[in-house]
């Protein structure tokens, strides 16, 4: 593939992979599904109505979890970053009213101007939301890079990184 290629051929895959889902629920991984992924960390996860899932990882290649970047319509891509477990009890409920029943309508990686602008390497999917929230993996909750999603889909298990 050209590399003039790559960013088409992944928004599209993108598009026609996840937009019109919506999330249906939102919690973290249990104790199972983190062992079976190998992380040290509980991640978010987002369950789709078509029964599958999305996951935020560090990077394409599952080095652990990542966190999920959640911006306001409108607003930059700065805060608030989900974190880890450890902050669930405050979280959860907040991320929960931004996110459920709110379908996919765009799922394209992000500028190159935008992640040069935050001095990110990795190039990120963005999912934008019908309420205008868009939503992003992140290698940590510093925010020193782009991440990428995990899916449960079995042709496109994992959602990478461009750069």
């Amino acid at each position: 593939m050209k590399q003039e290629d790559i960013r088409p051929h992944w928004d599209k895959r993108c598009t026609d992979t996840f937009v019109g889902q919506s999330i249906v629920r939102v919690r973290y991984t249990n104790k199972t599904e983190q062992k079976n992924l190998g992380w040290y960390n509980s991640s978010i996860v987002l369950e789709l109505d078509s029964g599958h899932l999305i996951l935020p990882s560090r990077d394409d290649e599952g080095n652990d979890c990542g966190v999920l970047g959640i911006t306001q319509k409108g607003k930059e891509f700065s805060t608030p970053i989900f974190p880890e477990l450890r902050d669930a009890t405050t979280i959860l409920p907040k991320i929960r009213r931004l996110l459920q029943k709110s379908p996919i309508v765009k799922a394209e990686y992000l500028s190159e101007d935008t992640a040069r602008s935050l001095d990110w390497y990795s190039i990120p999917v963005v999912f934008t939301l019908e309420n205008g929230t868009k939503l992003m993996p992140q290698k940590d909750s510093s925010g020193s890079d782009g991440g990428a999603f995990f899916t449960t889909y079995e042709k496109f298990p994992t959602v990478p990184v461009i750069s």
